[in-house]
């Protein structure tokens, strides 16, 4: 064995002797740092865009009971955590876009802090600020925590359970065990994804506890851990047929998965915005990261946190095998993931550097201030490019239309009339009603001009709404705006 090998074979560094390593003022700058490029990130331009027809199904439940927002839950295939902590929000900030996009962003900025303090005592400062800066500069994470759905909750729950899960796994106690059990059932909660991510925590906790009972004779980590998993399949029961019936009546709105979809989960995971730097960033870093994973898997904290990168991987054989449910939306709670096992990999090429000679280290460590100040500004140029992006879909700007023409508006499919009515709490909306497909005539005779909204039809449904309209109005020119068609109509 040749002395790199000795010196990158040594026992990795404690936390302690991390914290030691490092001044205190040092680790103080650089943690807040870390905090402010996370919140500053996420809060910034928050409510500059339109909602969307998904937000503004978040926003319907602030709206009603708590029971009927269970109820709706349960209709939009959805667990009600997320509406509940949207409904709280509300409750104390409104119910504006930026208020509504909160918990996401302060989701979002968490997560970063959690996973820059994991990848610390998991594997030092160098991989905890590699980690921590690659999820901030990750312009898909971004969007996402600019968004008022459950996925930056969810990427936070999976992580906060992930590390309580190895706490659990290298001391078990009760206290441990109620604390990784309540971070189980917020995820399950969260969303249906989360189920995935407890069953690779059963197989852990198969893998570490197994080990500790082999070893030590010590069955408290199984027993912790199972129990745990246990409480929250009997807190989680009264919303299994839910789950049943969401399971089996699939996700028409997730495409089937193709190479196309696969890489653009790829170029998201890594947040790059050049398809290069994505496959070098994946070419260079795995190699370091499986051998920093093959050299400490045995450590609960890193398996535990590295495992989250699998249940990507298992939504798509899933999308493969029996019906599509993975996309970039689905796949982004899992970056942080992806950010920890790079942290890893840097830190593992950090340490090989080190132990070389005088000539590699430096070559080394030029080449490697290159690559980073590439991979900068390609985050950077991918995070521009979300802050300048257009709504998904522009409710505001279809209903200023809809305001001009002062008359009532009609929509077609009943929850595309959701956002609009987050737009217009006071307007005259009217949902087209599907027997006029059969040749009903309209609500209302034509009395005054009026607004079609189109937006998520079928072009066949598009062609038939045209018709019917035109037999009744005089139809304007339509005019689009993203995601939606603006028809103007004028009595004849």
């Amino acid at each position: 064995m040749t002395p790199v090998d000795h010196a990158i074979a040594e026992a990795p560094p404690s936390h302690a002797a991390h914290a030691a390593a490092l001044p205190r003022v040092a680790v103080a700058v650089a943690a807040m740092a870390i905090a402010i490029a996370a919140f500053a990130s996420r809060f910034y331009h928050l409510g500059r865009r339109s909602i969307w027809l998904d937000e503004a199904w978040g926003w319907r439940t602030t709206t009603l009971s708590l029971r009927g927002a269970v109820d709706w839950a349960a209709e939009s295939k959805d667990p009600p955590l997320y509406y509940f902590v949207l409904r709280a929000a509300t409750e104390v900030f409104g119910d504006g876009e930026a208020a509504l996009r909160a918990p996401s962003a302060v989701a979002g900025a968490l997560t970063v802090l959690l996973l820059a303090y994991v990848a610390w005592r998991a594997a030092g400062p160098v991989a905890a600020a590699f980690a921590g800066a690659l999820l901030v500069g990750n312009a898909s994470a971004l969007t996402f925590a600019q968004e008022a759905r459950m996925y930056p909750l969810l990427g936070l729950l999976a992580l906060a359970a992930s590390a309580a899960l190895a706490w659990l796994i290298d001391r078990p106690t009760p206290a441990r065990a109620a604390i990784y059990a309540a971070a189980a059932i917020a995820l399950a909660y969260t969303h249906y994804a989360g189920l995935v991510i407890l069953g690779v925590h059963a197989a852990l906790i198969a893998l570490y506890g197994g080990r500790r009972w082999r070893e030590r004779g010590d069955r408290s980590a199984l027993a912790a851990g199972y129990a745990a998993l246990v409480a929250a399949a009997i807190v989680y029961a009264p919303w299994a047929p839910n789950l049943w019936r969401h399971s089996t009546a699939g996700a028409f709105y997730i495409p089937p998965p193709d190479r196309g979809l696969l890489a653009d989960v790829v170029r998201a995971q890594t947040g790059m915005g050049d398809d290069a730097l994505v496959v070098a960033f994946v070419v260079l870093l795995t190699p370091f990261a499986a051998l920093a994973l093959a050299r400490r898997w045995r450590e609960p904290l890193i398996g535990c946190v590295a495992a989250l990168a699998l249940v990507p991987v298992a939504l798509a054989v899933y999308s493969y095998a029996v019906t599509p449910v993975l996309d970039v939306r689905q796949a982004s709670p899992y970056i942080p993931a992806t950010a920890f096992l790079a942290g890893l990999a840097a830190g593992e090429i950090v340490r090989r550097v080190r132990a070389a000679g005088d000539l590699a280290r430096s070559v080394a460590i030029a080449v490697g201030a290159a690559a980073i100040a590439l991979a900068a500004v390609s985050a950077g140029r991918a995070m521009r490019d979300a802050y300048a992006a257009g709504p998904i879909e522009d409710w505001r700007a279809a209903a200023a239309q809809a305001r001009a023409t002062g008359g009532p508006v009609w929509v077609w499919r009943r929850y595309a009339s959701t956002p609009l009515r987050y737009e217009l709490r006071e307007g005259d909306i009217r949902e087209v009603p599907p027997a006029v497909f059969n040749g009903a005539p309209l609500d209302a005779p034509p009395d005054q001009p009026a607004v079609l909204l189109l937006s998520h039809e079928t072009p066949e449904e598009r062609v038939t709404l045209l018709r019917v309209f035109a037999a009744a109005y005089n139809v304007g020119l339509p005019m689009p705006l993203p995601g939606i068609t603006v028809v103007p109509l004028t009595p004849r």
